[in-house]
């Protein structure tokens, strides 16, 4: 298992693979599920509601940052 931190700053982002004691945000998924969202195979909706990936902590970052994912490339359609 891998962990990394990015700590987001009106300055920029920066990461690091230290964990963060206090995330404001954790989304857990493997390494594959991760390599298809950065690809477009997969959108972070669809990996979330297939339970590919966990998202915990503040719900209007998480949605914010899925977005963010998914103008990333990736692929995500609402109904």
């Amino acid at each position: 298992m891998q962990t990394f931190g990015i700590d987001i700053t009106t300055e920029g982002a920066s990461v690091t693979q230290q964990p963060i004691l206090s995330p404001a945000l954790e989304i857990i998924c493997t390494h594959a599920t991760w390599r298809e969202i950065a690809a477009g195979k997969l959108s972070p909706l669809e990996a979330f509601a297939r339970r590919h990936m966990r998202v915990f902590g503040s719900t209007q970052l998480g949605v914010e940052v899925l977005r963010h994912m998914r103008g990333s490339g990736s692929r995500t359609q609402l109904c």
